[in-house]
């Protein structure tokens, strides 16, 4: 399964912002999108302080994308 808060992701859904997504069986903080048979995490970066860091160059924030066993857990 795929899961997005992006309105623009093919796997978008508004129960997204209900779900969590684990990768490798870890919680994965300020993740946006989740694809279970990719085995990816999408998330934006924070600083250490929790904010986040923002991108100058496309006027957004960075995001990263991490790869492992993903679940996805819909409250």
């Amino acid at each position: 399964m795929r899961l997005s808060a992006h309105k623009n992701d093919p796997g978008y859904s508004r129960i997204a912002r209900k779900a969590k997504a684990f990768l490798n069986g870890e919680m994965v903080d300020g993740c946006f999108t989740a694809d279970e048979e990719m085995g990816k995490v999408w998330r934006h970066i924070k600083t250490r302080k929790g904010k986040y860091v923002l991108n100058p160059q496309k006027n957004g924030i960075l995001t990263k994308c991490l790869s492992g066993q993903v679940e996805i857990r819909i409250n």
